[in-house]
């Protein structure tokens, strides 16, 4: 058995303006301790898991979150053949119910929760890191991706055609964006130009085949979305 280990400090929207910035704070604190928001490289050549969604992805006391996961490799989505999540030491007295996270009815000031996730696939133990706040003031919720992009025309179900080795540019229509947000573009083949930015060129591979487009979008304070697009290169 092997592992794979990548950190998802996956970040979400605040109700209060107060809130946005006291957990805008909090997720800077995390990120200075060297945690990382992407999985890499751009070009899934093996299995990795790309995102853990909170939902709501910051807990008022007493309330409960939903953890989601997002594993692709070569050939698209990935099942997992098991899931296990373990909440880390010091995590402000959250419990956790397989992927359902349950915050204390007690808590006396904001904090990040710290959940571990490890995923088998064929053998393989994928493991990633997911931080949700604890004790805001308010409800949460994650950013929306409402389409992507290509060449500025939204692509229809989410599905296309393409001639094989063109080019095309990569953009995305956010609702719940912030100013501290993170695009992260991944494809399963075909070259990604510049996988951290808004926007971005991507070419198709030269043989004909079946192409998937990721893209993980974060809002620098704990929410996250995903999105994906089909390709038929001709």
């Amino acid at each position: 058995m092997t592992t794979t280990t990548n950190t998802t400090n996956a970040p979400a929207m605040i109700g209060a303006g107060t809130g946005i910035a006291m957990l805008a704070g909090v997720w800077a604190a995390a990120l200075a301790m060297g945690c990382t928001d992407f999985a890499g490289p751009a070009e899934l050549a093996q299995t990795q898991i790309l995102a853990v969604r909170a939902v709501p992805p910051a807990i008022v006391a007493g309330g409960t979150s939903d953890l989601e996961i997002l594993i692709a490799g070569p050939d698209g989505d990935v099942q997992p053949d098991r899931l296990r999540w373990r909440v880390m030491p010091g995590s402000g007295g959250i419990v956790s119910d397989g992927g359902t996270l349950r915050a204390p009815a007690n808590l006396d000031k904001l904090q990040l929760a710290e959940v571990e996730v490890v995923a088998t696939v064929a053998g393989e133990e994928l493991i990633a890191v997911k931080y949700v706040g604890l004790g805001v003031p308010a409800p949460t919720s994650n950013p929306v991706i409402q389409s992507i992009a290509v060449d500025q025309r939204p692509i229809a179900e989410d599905r296309m055609a393409i001639a094989a080795g063109t080019t095309i540019e990569l953009s995305a229509e956010i609702a719940g964006g912030t100013s501290s947000d993170i695009y992260l573009w991944y494809a399963t083949a075909g070259d990604v130009d510049d996988y951290r930015e808004s926007q971005t060129r991507w070419t198709a591979p030269a043989q004909p085949g079946g192409v998937f487009l990721y893209l993980v979008y974060r809002d620098g304070v704990g929410g996250v979305d995903w999105r994906r697009l089909e390709i038929t290169v001709e």
